[in-house]
């Protein structure tokens, strides 16, 4: 029977040979132009080990004319081209075979499973591709790939430890572990942390089970080769190394656990790696040294497992780093040495981890992580392309490195030598005064002195509002030197992450620098240090001057915009007349000023009333201090000041002066004969009249019970000069703000009588400032009710209706009405001798 099986098989050896023969010389005969010997090539590469290929692939030959034009050497390059293409259509056919079963069944079209159904090589590739690789085939290329961006360090029965090189190894050699640097589906951090200088070893305790939380950890070393922190597999911190050394110990006697039949569980770590390293704790374990028949069951258990392991370990321990032969027997009656056992069980422990430290820190000391050299910083520099400002690095013997950025602002160079600058000491020969100064060049006026603390001023302004500096420094006469730190994550420490974050910032200051400079150029001129030559006739009048000479009003020029404003302080009158309108849809409001002189069981009303009257007051400064209500509120105090008033009247005096800022209206200084006063300047012809009042702001605070303390009114003697302020007031801040300065240069010199207009309109109000701090307070309180009505249903001010409060307030009024005093008046009467 053998002899029959034996004959058999040599028949089938002897048919194949044959197929495989047959075929070759079919091809052969089939393409006689291409070389034998390259059809030989092929046959010897044929996946199928059978030529079932070989056919095929010689016409693929054929229609890439590599066969047949005599060019040295390009039939064999094809070959390389066609083989690996036909091997991946081979290794596919079984899970072809197993897509078409599923499609068939789902009414789908069949992937074509012949190699003579595809036309070309490129037809067969593309399917190939579409195909794509199956699950094993896509393991086996993934841990390829990620071999090869990782170094081994250890790889036996107990551990496999590997130092990943790559974000892509770290991920896979990471899997199933929540670290943050092995993340596939959330942002992944292994980059940012190798550039700060951070190294990774990951160790596979191989005998341990999957859902062990110890199964895979991941150990941390700096770039000095210092080791930091470890972490378990949920991603939690370590940083006690005996601890490490109990899993690594644990992990070690797992097989033996496992050979008894019994199970391996995480908690067994302390209950038999911490135990075993510790004489007295294992003394415990094990029980007294008695006869086996007066042990209990657990000290009998314990020694069986404790048994088992040592007889493993004495059995595999060869590649152990220390001599496991030194573990005592454990007899059944004998006393037993645990302090001697202990000692070698921490042994293991210890030079395992020892082991894995130094060969750890060798490996990043001669590797260091996230390292980088000038060419890579050089590189990053010259794609970003800098044009204005310039970044220094540097590398110290250490091999630590450090960076800066550094612009120069220079007053010589263009546009800044382009301006003639001003300084009242400029001639020393002049007597001085306000009057006295001249233009020159910056070198003629600032190059006699080193006071250049003004201009350095402007810069830092202009540049504070623009991007993030560090220091300005005054090197010389005009020169400004601007320097630019890195933070904390474009530091070194964050390796070339770090410097390639902050030449990304310092690109984006880059941009902004020729609008700084323009911003610097206009500021220069805007605060009256310099003027453009074309300029000086048109500054005879020195506007700017007479914005600094104001008296209640404040100037300020920042960034190219312009604010003039003041402290505005203000009398409430006719609040009593308020209070009662607002009664009637907030009853909860007292009639004015509230009597505390009344019986103590009213106090706590009156107390509550105070607190209502505050939330009240709260929401009407917020509404107040809306754009709305600006421009509503000029619009009163303009239609006030443009009225015809009879002769000694409060305001009859304003009608000599001009209109206010935006008023968009005439008054007599500005009427040309035959001319009205009132008109109305055309919008369509200055379209700009109303910008000032569209920049006007308001912020308010009012008090509408209390009279003002001696401690207010001193702070604000200046806005109250000879004014009397009793009873409700409001105190804020009025004025023009975020005036584009480069708006009023164009006014003033396209449109010189409107430009002058305004300026007219500034020194008004500041003339005028004591009654027009009273128009403010009339308006307001001719808007108190109005407001006051708008708020009504807002919930924060919803006890204002409460009925029972305007009962208990009205039963606590004194019968007169008005707060009584407890001291009786005297009656002076005077008798005449």
């Amino acid at each position: 029977m053998n002899f029959y099986n034996d004959l058999s098989k040599w028949n089938n050896f002897l048919n194949e040979e044959l197929l495989i023969e047959g075929r070759l010389q079919d091809t052969m005969k089939k393409f006689p132009e291409i070389d034998p010997e390259i059809i030989k090539q092929l046959s010897l590469s044929d996946p199928s080990g059978k030529n079932a290929y070989l056919m095929w692939m010689t016409q693929a030959m054929k229609d890439s004319g590599a066969g047949i034009y005599s060019v040295p050497g390009l039939a064999r390059e094809r070959i390389f081209d066609i083989v690996p293409i036909v091997t991946d259509f081979d290794k596919a056919k079984q899970r072809i075979n197993q897509l078409n079963k599923n499609r068939k069944e789902a009414g789908k079209s069949l992937y074509p499973n012949d190699i003579n159904q595809f036309k070309s090589l490129e037809e067969l590739e593309a399917f190939i591709d579409e195909l794509g690789l199956s699950s094993s085939e896509e393991k086996k290329r993934e841990k390829e790939a990620a071999l090869g961006g990782a170094t081994i360090m250890q790889d036996d029965e107990d551990f496999f430890v590997i130092r990943p090189l790559t974000k892509e190894s770290s991920c896979f050699f990471g899997r199933k572990t929540k670290w943050c640097i092995s993340a596939e589906r959330s942002q992944n951090y292994y980059d940012s942390y190798t550039s700060q200088g951070k190294a990774f070893y990951f160790i596979l305790n191989k005998n341990l089970p999957e859902n062990s939380d110890f199964k895979k950890v991941a150990l941390v070393f700096d770039k000095s080769g210092e080791f930091d922190e470890w972490f378990d597999t949920p991603d939690h911190g370590h940083s006690s190394e005996y601890e490490l050394g109990n899993v690594l110990l644990f992990n070690i006697l797992a097989p033996a656990i496992k050979g008894m039949g019994m199970a391996v569980n995480d908690s067994d770590i302390d209950e038999i790696a911490d135990v075993f390293r510790n004489g007295s704790q294992l003394e415990k374990y094990l029980g007294e040294d008695v006869d086996e028949d007066d042990r209990g069951p657990e000290q009998r258990i314990n020694r069986k497992v404790y048994k088992g392991i040592v007889d493993y370990l004495k059995k595999h321990g060869n590649d152990l780093p220390v001599d496991v032969s030194e573990i005592p027997e454990l007899g059944s009656t004998t006393l037993y040495d645990t302090d001697k056992a202990a000692e070698v069980f921490s042994a293991i422990a210890d030079q395992t981890w020892a082991q894995m430290y130094a060969d750890a820190q060798t490996d990043t000391e001669e590797n260091r992580p996230g390292s980088f050299d000038s060419a890579d910083l050089r590189d990053i520099l010259q794609n970003a392309g800098l044009q204005h400002i310039e970044v220094y690095y540097d590398e110290d013997w250490g091999g630590e490195w450090s960076w800066q950025a550094y612009v120069t602002i220079d007053m010589n160079t263009p546009p800044f030598n382009l301006l003639q600058y001003k300084n009242p000491d400029f001639d020393p020969d002049e007597e001085e005064s306000d009057d006295n100064f001249k233009y020159g060049n910056y070198d003629d006026v600032y190059g006699t002195y080193s006071d250049e603390e003004v201009i350095e001023e402007i810069i830092s302004n202009v540049l504070n509002s623009n991007i993030y500096f560090d220091d300005i420094s005054n090197e010389s006469a005009g020169e400004f030197i601007i320097r630019i730190d890195p933070d904390d994550r474009e530091s070194p420490r964050e390796g070339l992450e770090g410097f390639e974050n902050f030449v990304r910032r310092i690109k984006e200051d880059d941009k902004r620098m020729p609008a700084m400079e323009e911003e610097i150029y206009e500021s220069l001129q805007d605060h009256d240090l310099a003027i453009h030559p074309d300029q000086a006739e048109m500054d005879k009048q020195d506007w700017v001057q007479t914005l600094k000479n104001l008296k209640h009003l404040g100037y300020e020029v920042k960034s190219g915009k312009m604010d003039v404003f003041g402290k505005a302080v203000f009398g409430i009158p006719n609040m009593m007349r308020n209070f009662k309108e607002m009664q009637k849809f907030f009853p909860a409001l007292p009639d004015g000023k509230l009597a505390y002189n009344a019986p103590d069981e009213y106090k706590e009303i009156h107390r509550r009333q105070e607190r209502l009257v505050n939330q009240l007051q709260y929401y009407m400064n917020r509404e107040m201090a809306q754009d709305s209500f600006v421009k509503r509120m000029l619009m009163g105090i303009e239609d006030k000041l443009n009225r015809s008033l009879p002769p000694g009247k409060k305001y009859a005096d304003t009608q000599a002066q001009m209109s206010i800022p935006g008023s968009g209206v005439k008054g007599p200084a500005d009427k040309k004969p035959g001319e009205n006063y009132i008109a109305v300047i055309d919008p369509t012809k200055w379209p700009e009249m109303g910008f000032m009042s569209q920049n006007a702001k308001f912020d308010p605070r009012i008090t509408l019970l209390d009279s003002m303390t001696n401690s207010e009114k001193e702070a604000s003697e200046l806005s109250i000069g000879d004014r009397e302020i009793t009873g409700p007031f409001g105190v804020g801040s009025f004025g023009f703000f975020g005036i584009p300065v480069k708006f009023l240069k164009e006014m003033q010199k396209n449109r010189p009588e409107e430009f002058q207009m305004y300026i007219n309109g500034f020194k008004w109000i500041d003339e005028n400032w004591q009654e027009f701090q009273d128009m403010i307070g009339e308006y307001i309180s001719s808007q108190i009710v109005p407001v006051a009505k708008r708020l009504k249903g807002k919930p924060e001010l919803a006890d204002l209706d409460r009925e029972d409060i305007a009962r208990s307030a009205r039963a606590a009024r004194p019968r007169s009405g008005l707060a009584e005093s407890k001291v009786r008046p005297r009656i002076r009467i005077r008798i005449r001798k």
